[in-house]
């Protein structure tokens, strides 16, 4: 996987938007699937989901 942005300086021109984004490039959907349903970031879900609020999209073909 590659981070292609976080954080950073951004514009949000619709919507609500996020004080901070990520966007991670996964070699296919499957990959970034298997990573989000993997037992190791599911725990860190776990924890995340605690003590922040996210929002997670998986999209193919970027």
């Amino acid at each position: 996987a590659t981070f292609l942005a976080r954080g950073g300086e951004h514009e949000k021109a619709e919507g609500p938007g996020r004080a901070r984004n990520v966007i991670i490039e996964f070699p296919s959907l499957a990959a970034a699937h298997d990573c989000y349903h993997s037992p190791e970031y599911q725990r860190a879900v776990a924890i995340r989901q605690k003590v922040a609020d996210g929002e997670i999209v998986l999209v193919e073909g970027i």
